[in-house]
């Protein structure tokens, strides 16, 4: 389906950061006969245990300043996720006109089969691991990979026989992504976020359009009506919850395709208008792969969402909890609250993104009897939400056994930050994974008082 794709730099690569991205992008470099080093923005005391993966397989790590001295004589880069492009070490490379690429563009250079790669502000998880699970019951061989935990690049080197990677691509891995181009980009919304990462909301927005940089007129664009960028080359499919012009809709709990149904959602373990997006979205990636829908639907209901997405907790005594900790940004806290119908008590709060909360007050009052605040940007909220009933806490097992007394039987503790984890925990994993083990104490210890 795809165009021979370009090779890889020559020389040395300098392979920035120490995580997952960086650890499979070495082995797929060294898989392929390239000479590489890992550089590590900071003191060998600091990053010497994630530095060991590397001493194993015979990799030179260069610390701080050596690090920096390496990044203006290797030949060409790699930029892991969690290391911004205007910091020195990247700018080490691109300050000279070298190459930096994104781990992503590397995988897909050095990949076979066809690429669908998903972004969006929110749904990413959900619609990558639901198009792969899908595309499996269509008969492909599918990999989900990328941002989801388990790295392109690792995808690429240990399934060799795959014929589709469903690849979630984030904003940062497209920021030094320059000919990579999926056979199919998904667009699934966009709403502010990271603008504590990005200067402006429009440079945030212009990262993520990359994914669209290089396709062509032969591939394919599949994007939220509402959303829809500009000035597509590539041929473009539309899917919706708001109008009935998209090509798939979702509405009502099923989902059409040019105006007649084709699936609902009921006895499935999708749940919320959101994620009848995210299922519109990845129903249009199927019917233009394979023209049917032959062991789709059959699939579908052996599909289980990722964890941490309006995922049910916990029940205690007829008050219902849900771990939503994906939730990263205000338009996930909005679709959170929308895809539950009964009273909610709210526990928000985290990193101070330098976002305001007021953008959702409207929502929060409609939907929530009261709130319990968490983190840095507690005390913005409270300001921010107006008119809402609002306590805050300092930690999340304070504001479980608050929320859970500001409760009644048939309500719902909705766990949905709205905003990032990194004030208190190390990701969103982490705090949803804190959050249930919160609620099973509360409940063991509730159990004991009777």
């Amino acid at each position: 389906m795809k165009r021979e794709r370009p090779g890889l730099p020559h020389g040395v690569a300098g392979v920035i950061g120490v995580g997952k991205s960086a650890r499979g992008v070495v082995r797929l470099l060294q898989e392929k006969g390239r000479e590489v080093e890992v550089l590590v923005p900071g003191g060998v005391n600091e990053w010497e245990e994630g530095a060991k993966f590397f001493y194993e397989r015979g990799v030179v790590c260069r610390f701080g300043e050596e690090a920096q001295r390496r990044a203006k004589e290797l030949d060409w880069g790699v930029l892991s996720p969690g290391v911004s492009r205007k910091k020195d070490l990247p700018q080490g490379f691109l300050g000279r006109g070298a190459t930096l690429l994104s781990e992503v563009e590397v995988a897909w250079r050095c990949s076979r089969g066809i690429v669908v790669a998903i972004t969006g502000t929110n749904g990413k998880t959900t619609t990558t691991t639901l198009t792969s699970h899908l595309l499996r019951g269509g008969g492909w061989n599918a990999v989900a990979c990328g941002n989801i935990g388990y790295a392109y690049s690792d995808a690429v080197r240990e399934n060799p026989e795959a014929e589709v990677f469903v690849v979630e691509v984030s904003s940062f891995q497209l920021e030094t992504c320059y000919e990579f181009s999926p056979d199919v980009a998904v667009w699934l919304n966009f709403s502010p976020n990271h603008l504590d990462w990005y200067e402006s909301l429009e440079e945030y927005r212009e990262a993520k359009l990359r994914i669209f940089r290089s396709q062509k007129e032969e591939d394919l664009a599949i994007v939220q009506k509402e959303s829809r960028p500009e000035g597509l080359r590539s041929r473009v499919v539309t899917f919706s919850s708001r109008s009935w012009e998209a090509d798939f809709v979702f509405k009502d709990g099923f989902v059409y395709y040019n105006g007649n149904v084709i699936v609902g959602i009921e006895g499935t373990k999708l749940v919320g208008k959101h994620n009848g997006e995210n299922l519109a979205a990845s129903l249009g990636v199927i019917w233009e792969l394979n023209r049917s829908f032959d062991g789709v639907f059959e699939a579908l209901k052996g599909y289980n969402p990722p964890e941490h997405r309006c995922e049910y907790a916990e029940e205690i005594r007829g008050v219902k909890f849900v771990n939503d900790s994906k939730s990263t940004n205000l338009d996930a806290l909005r679709r959170a609250l929308e895809s539950i119908d009964e009273p909610i008590v709210l526990i928000a709060g985290g990193k101070d993104k330098g976002i305001r909360y007021r953008e959702v007050v409207e929502e929060v009052r409609k939907k929530v009897k009261c709130a319990v605040l968490i983190g840095e940007v507690r005390g913005q909220i409270a300001e921010d939400w107006e008119g809402v009933e609002c306590r805050v806490a300092e930690s999340l097992s304070e504001a479980v056994e608050k929320a859970y007394e500001m409760a009644e039987p048939g309500w719902v503790v909705l766990f949905s930050p709205g905003t990032s984890s990194y004030d208190m925990f190390r990701d969103y994993e982490e705090r949803g994974i804190k959050f249930k083990e919160v609620v099973k104490d509360l409940k063991l210890k509730l159990s004991k008082r009777n």
